[in-house]
């Protein structure tokens, strides 16, 4: 400072508007208590579209199986071609959460996409109804109901 500049001054920030063409995946605050509930999630798995349907009560993993080392996903990709497509053992975490649905990706090799929107490892993202979810180079398009009876 040369003495006619004051301490408080401060620089105009510049505005930044949101990109409105498509809604960024935004990381949430860590999960409250789960509220277990049963959903049935639908995946259109890969450029075949094979469909993988399951249920989910809290969480599940996805990726890929190793019975050498005596793990089981969830959801096994291997059967895709998980391992050529880069999806690693433990990929990705699926949480239930007051009628919610959230991602993580654990740290993965070679990483996860939401729509198109990398996601940073470790934090919890929400997902969507339609939402494409890329694990490495395979892609699954998600669909879920509602708490079932």
């Amino acid at each position: 400072m040369d003495g006619t500049e004051s301490a408080s001054e401060t620089l105009p920030q510049p505005l930044l508007l949101p990109d409105t063409t498509t809604p960024a995946p935004q990381p949430v605050v860590p999960l409250p208590e789960a509220k277990p509930g049963n959903w049935r999630l639908i995946f259109q798995v890969g450029s075949a579209n094979r469909i993988v349907s399951l249920e989910i009560t809290d969480q599940i993993i996805i990726g890929r199986s190793d019975p050498d080392q005596q793990y089981i996903a969830d959801l096994d990709l291997t059967p895709f071609n998980g391992r050529a497509a880069g999806v690693s053992r433990r990929h990705v975490i699926l949480y239930l959460s007051h009628g919610m649905l959230y991602i993580r990706d654990l740290g993965s090799a070679n990483g996860t996409e939401v729509n198109g929107i990398w996601l940073e490892p470790q934090h919890l993202y929400r997902l969507n109804e339609g939402d494409r979810i890329s694990l490495g180079k395979l892609d699954l398009l998600l669909f879920f109901a509602q708490p079932l009876s």
